[in-house]
């Protein structure tokens, strides 16, 4: 019987020797009586060493939990433990099975953490809290610091959110955020943004990589006080492209990071991205929408201005009849503002050609000084009505550019008309242009409102106002100066703002390239004839456009006769009386293109110049124009004297006056 009992032990023994698990035999007591090899390995100790040590029982028998296990020279192991009574070797006994559970534990841990971030993380669109949110998520699982810094130019990265695992009592934190250029040092994080950086650990923390994490020495002494021992760098992508980059930094002795980290934070940060992204997407949808409200509300207020200026002078022109100085001074208004709205109306469009590279300059060979003295004449109204004192400069040399004069004019028409606007009443305005090698400089400035220093950076931006008071008394639109800057650069050239501050005055300078040879071809001759009267048609199915152009022309001396359809404009240009057609597109019946086809059909209507006078302005409407059979191409609100022009013209013209650019889209 005792021979059967000690040969089953045996058997036992050998099942425990070549169990995976380990075994840990125990007397009631606590006390070890056995280990297996497994047991011995998982230790980390051999079973001479831990026969007759103490062993903790922290579960009842029957029941099975997970401990910690302490090894000698080696990580913690996570071992999953059940406690069970049996005999052995005559004597009540415990058995304990540990079953190493580490990895697993990891793998679960590392589960529940990444499902924590995307719950965490979806909770908000809030660019500054997806950040923070992000950085914390961090430090609460792989990091005693995180770092996030997101690209936000092509060479400007801002260090946007900065967290730390206890209470940062140093301080640290704000001193480390920032906006910094883009380090052109390709060794370590920022560096590596400009080539597409790669996850990767930094064992060892190094002084020259913790160089490349500061842009300036007081930051760098920050980056010292976290005393940072090991680091990982792991990009954020989202949409294809590297947005920004976590630092992942530890300064803890036991923890040096390995591959299992750098896979849970890339992971980690592959679920960063997009909601950094998407929320950066939202707030710049929201300030699209607010820019847009912004915008709707600055042209609500600039055409409504104009508009009851020429509304009451239309009342005026009614109660004063007979008050020729009065009646000349209400035309004046709404003349002056009329042209003010055509003004918005075009900014408006031209921002829109230039924004989708929808413009083309008609480039000649220009003197800039002359191209400047053309638009101080435009804009010396303006500037004398607010008692402004004007200083010009020229060089005694010409400066010869190839370049279109029409969109230069605009140009420093904006910027002078700008000046006299934010100066206060009996300022200063200077005109400078000199020559710097094989450029012309040409510098405006002004004593006036200055510029804020926030505001500068933006000033060049589409619809951003400086000023965004309730009076708005400067007025505009926001799109003057992105039409500077476009135009400038179209020419190939530039324009930067400089100012002092607040009160200070304002300064712009524009670049242009010069031309290689002096001699510049003169510019179109303006005719200076006396208007020559001929008979006119009108076709024009707007009732008070149709009556107003018939006064004008007539007091202009010449014969006009008006109708409002398209068959009877037909009808009145195939009788033979009219020399000049101005016939609008938009007729009810046949609409403007098929009353000039119809009219060339005939031979006797071969002489007759026909005029389209439009809203349509695109190339493609001028082009369609041409081809129906007319002979120019008016856009309204077309200006007298242009009108003129073509009407004294001795032989018929294949024109567009006051249309769009090539490849415009503006519509009626």
């Amino acid at each position: 019987m005792a021979d059967a009992l000690r040969a089953s032990e045996d058997r036992f023994r050998n099942i425990i020797d070549k169990s995976a698990d380990g075994v840990v035999v125990l007397r009631r007591n606590g006390v070890i009586t056995f280990v297996n090899p497994a047991a011995e390995a998982m230790l980390n100790r051999g079973a001479d060493e831990l026969v007759g040590q103490m062993f903790g029982v922290p579960t009842a028998p029957g029941e099975t939990t997970q401990i910690d296990v302490l090894r000698r020279n080696g990580p913690a192991l996570v071992a999953e433990m059940r406690l069970v009574e049996t005999e052995w070797e005559g004597s009540p006994s415990y058995l304990a099975t540990l079953r190493d559970v580490t990895e697993r534990k990891r793998v679960e841990e590392a589960f529940r953490f990444l499902v924590e971030a995307g719950d965490v993380l979806a909770g908000s669109l809030d660019y500054g809290t997806t950040l923070a949110r992000a950085a914390r998520l961090a430090v609460s699982q792989l990091a005693d610091w995180c770092l996030i810094d997101m690209r936000i130019a092509d060479e400007l990265v801002e260090r946007t959110a900065v967290a730390r695992e206890s209470l940062d009592t140093g301080g640290l934190a704000p001193r480390l955020e920032g906006r910094y250029p883009i380090p052109r040092r390709p060794a370590f994080g920022l560096g590596k943004l400009l080539e597409g950086v790669e996850p990767e650990i930094v064992a060892e923390a190094s002084a020259a990589f913790l160089a490349n994490l500061a842009v300036d020495p007081q930051q760098l002494r920050a980056i010292h006080r976290l005393d940072c021992r090991s680091a990982m760098i792991v990009p954020l992508v989202a949409r294809g492209k590297t947005i920004g980059i976590m630092s992942f930094l530890s300064s803890r002795v036991g923890r040096r990071y390995d591959d299992d980290a750098l896979a849970l934070a890339t992971e980690l940060a592959r679920r960063v991205a997009p909601a950094i992204d998407n929320a950066r997407l939202f707030e710049e949808a929201q300030e699209a929408v607010r820019r847009r409200d912004e915008f709707l509300a600055m042209l609500s207020h600039e055409l409504r201005n104009p508009l009851a200026s020429i509304v009451n002078a239309g009342a005026l022109v009614r109660l004063c009849a007979g008050d020729v100085a009065k009646l000349d001074e209400t035309g004046g208004v709404i003349e002056r503002q009329g042209r003010h709205m055509a003004r918005l109306l075009d900014d408006l469009l031209d921002l829109s050609r230039i924004t989708r590279g929808k413009i083309e300059l008609r480039k000649q060979p220009v003197f800039l000084e002359k191209v400047l003295e053309a638009a101080l004449v435009a804009c010396r109204p303006a500037i004398d009505g607010a008692g402004h004192e004007l200083r010009v400069a020229f060089p005694g040399e010409p400066l010869a550019a190839s370049a279109d004069p029409t969109r230069l004019e605009q140009v420093f028409n904006n910027l002078l008309v700008n000046a006299a606007k934010y100066t206060h009443v009996n300022g200063r305005i200077s005109v400078q242009a000199r020559r710097e090698s094989d450029e012309a400089v040409i510098v405006i400035s002004d004593n006036g409102v200055g510029i804020t220093p926030d505001a500068l950076p933006r000033i060049f931006e589409p619809f951003f106002q400086s000023d965004s008071s309730i009076d708005r008394a400067g007025g505009g639109l926001g799109v003057g100066l992105t039409l500077v800057r476009r135009l400038v650069e179209l020419h190939g050239g530039s324009v930067a703002a400089a100012s002092a501050g607040v009160g200070l005055g304002s300064q712009f300078e524009v670049r242009l390239p010069l031309a290689k040879k002096a001699a510049v071809a003169p510019g179109p001759r303006v005719s200076t004839d006396a208007p020559r009267g001929c008979r006119v048609l009108i076709v024009e199915d707007n009732h008070d456009n149709r009556e107003i152009l018939k006064s004008l022309l007539a007091i202009s001396g010449h014969q006009v006769r008006a109708v409002a359809n398209g068959q009877d404009g037909l009808d009145a240009i195939r009788s033979g009386w009219p020399e000049v057609a101005l016939v609008d597109i938009g007729l009810p019946g046949i609409d403007g293109y098929e009353v000039a086809r119809l009219a060339r059909r005939s031979a006797t209507n071969q002489n007759v110049r026909l005029i389209a006078l439009t809203g349509y302005g695109r190339p493609e409407d001028r082009r369609q124009a041409l081809a129906s059979g007319f002979d120019a191409h008016l856009v309204k609100p077309v200006d007298l004297s242009d009108l003129q022009g073509v009407l004294n013209a001795e032989n018929p013209m294949r024109v567009a006056v006051g249309c769009s650019e090539p490849g415009s889209d503006d519509g009626e």
